[in-house]
């Protein structure tokens, strides 16, 4: 998985089997994964990860919803007032992305600067109880349609964070979970969140020696990517 900022340019996280159910899960703590994977470009292994702003994504065709048809109907109701805050909220509210896969192409590619980066993998189990407790994490759905949002009785923030939990289905592909916090760097307390670091095919001999110099000496283990034909392995 992929991750903008410091330590994860575009992060991505494992979890439970991936399906592209256009309903939207409610943004939470507890997710049934066991890794997660945050590919970056330069190669660098710090004690966090940032949380970018929803202004920095790279897809600008996301954070978009639709209010209900209901509340629309509403005649009584600041809709106006009612999408504003959404926006306003979704602007400020931090992303940090992960994925369910460490062996995508187009991933490697595009977030880590043409296999010259890393994929860092997390137990993500661990990496949670080593968070500050607001960090909230979802599991992103894809779909052709911007989610529909209807409740007023929800919280600007929730309805900001479940319009952030869906993207357009072409980008399905990433199989994305996206953590959600203060914009800027997010410390996690334990190195010991990380399980493996992957290095890219085009990783640089300099890059290799100081990546495994500096991680043996805090016990983590490194893998050098290997491609054979069309398969990435490790």
């Amino acid at each position: 998985m992929t991750a903008h900022g410091d330590e994860v340019r575009r992060s991505t996280g494992a979890g439970p089997s991936f399906s592209a159910s256009p309903a939207i899960p409610k943004p939470h703590r507890c997710a049934a994964s066991k890794s997660t994977y945050a590919l970056l470009y330069p190669p660098q292994t710090t004690r966090r990860l940032f949380c970018a702003s929803y202004a920095t994504l790279n897809d600008p065709v996301e954070g978009f919803f639709e209010p209900s048809r209901m509340l629309k109907k509403n005649k009584s109701y600041d809709l106006e007032g009612f999408k504003t805050k959404i926006k306003e909220r979704i602007h400020q509210i931090g992303l940090c992305s992960f994925s369910e896969v460490r062996n995508h192409e187009l991933m490697w590619a595009h977030y880590a600067n043409q296999y010259r980066g890393i994929c860092i993998e997390y137990d993500f189990g661990l990496l949670r109880k080593n968070l500050p407790k607001e960090i909230l994490f979802a599991r992103m759905t894809y779909n052709e349609r911007a989610i529909v949002i209807g409740n007023t009785t929800r919280l600007p923030d929730e309805s900001a964070r479940r319009a952030l939990s869906q993207k357009n289905y072409r980008w399905l592909y990433e199989r994305e979970w996206r953590m959600f916090g203060p914009q800027g760097p997010v410390s996690y307390r334990d190195v010991k969140v990380i399980k493996y670091v992957y290095m890219g095919f085009r990783v640089s001999e300099d890059h290799i020696k100081q990546i495994k110099s500096r991680l043996s000496a805090i016990n983590i283990k490194t893998r050098l990517m290997k491609i054979e034909n069309y398969s990435i392995l490790f």
